[in-house]
């Protein structure tokens, strides 16, 4: 029988992202709703990783809204661009990181969809995220 401990994170209770420890190994797990069915998946992640995850509120939901976007419908990342996804979002420069974020807010499948969920799970009521700074701390 495998064990299973939560990790606290920065994310907020209730549908969003997490981290749990399953057998010594950290994995990132995100449900994602895609009109007519609901999925989740869980991706291993390292220490490094979960540091972040665990002390900065953007970037944990920066995170949970580019892997909620890319994974709404097949093809999913492979493991070399969820890599760069994790990567870039979580140990880039904040220059870097909101031009990627805009990035991936502006392609097709996700039109605006990444700058909406990081709206609605930060609180910024009517306040989208700047192209050139997607930072408010």
């Amino acid at each position: 029988m495998s064990e299973t401990e939560l990790i606290p994170t920065k994310g907020k209770p209730g549908w969003c992202a997490g981290v749990v420890r399953v057998d010594g190994k950290l994995m990132y797990s995100f449900p994602v709703a895609s009109g007519h069915i609901d999925r989740s998946f869980s991706f291993e992640i390292t220490n490094d990783h979960l540091q972040i995850l665990q002390e900065d509120e953007e970037r944990f939901y920066f995170l949970f809204a580019v892997m909620h976007e890319t994974h709404q419908l097949p093809p999913y990342p492979t493991e070399k661009m969820r890599e760069e996804i994790f990567d870039t979002i979580l140990f880039a420069n904040k220059a870097t990181v909101s031009k990627f974020l805009t990035h991936q807010d502006a392609r097709h499948l996700a039109h605006g969809g990444v700058s909406n969920i990081v709206r609605l799970t930060l609180g910024w009521e009517g306040n989208l995220p700047q192209p050139d700074n997607w930072f408010k701390s």
